[in-house]
């Protein structure tokens, strides 16, 4: 799977191919209804940004999705633009399934904790009675 960093240098690639500003960079985001501040779109086109940590789904995602389009793969996009795109719908579409995975096993988690909790209570209950 393409990490943060292979994104991120292709990113770099195609603003540069584009003469795209940070202005017109949150222009388009904002027609996908995304939003991340100019300081952080500086920070992640600044040199070496590469090599730093920066949160997937609220600062990568909105990028890559406003500078590839993600969900439109075009034929008329190079081999490497249609891979990165096909792997970043692919990462989205496992951070999706974690996340419902992570939501049920919330659910089995609080359910458990109210069973617990309940034997506790009924513990409690029969030790002050044999008392």
């Amino acid at each position: 799977m393409t990490n943060t960093r292979d994104i991120i240098l292709k990113l770099k690639k195609v603003r540069d191919e584009k003469s795209l500003s940070y202005n017109d960079i949150i222009n388009l985001m904002e027609k996908n209804n995304d939003f991340v501040s100019k300081s952080t779109i500086q920070r992640v086109f600044a040199d070496g940004s590469e090599e730093m940590s920066f949160r997937y789904e609220e600062t990568i995602k909105p990028i890559a999705n406003a500078l590839l389009d993600i969900s439109n793969i075009e034929d008329d996009d190079s081999m490497d633009i249609q891979a990165m795109k096909s792997l970043l719908k692919y990462k989205d579409k496992l951070i999706g399934e974690l996340e419902k995975a992570n939501e049920e096993l919330q659910t089995t988690l609080d359910k458990e904790k109210i069973k617990s909790h309940e034997k506790d209570g009924q513990r409690k209950s029969t030790v002050g009675k044999e008392h």
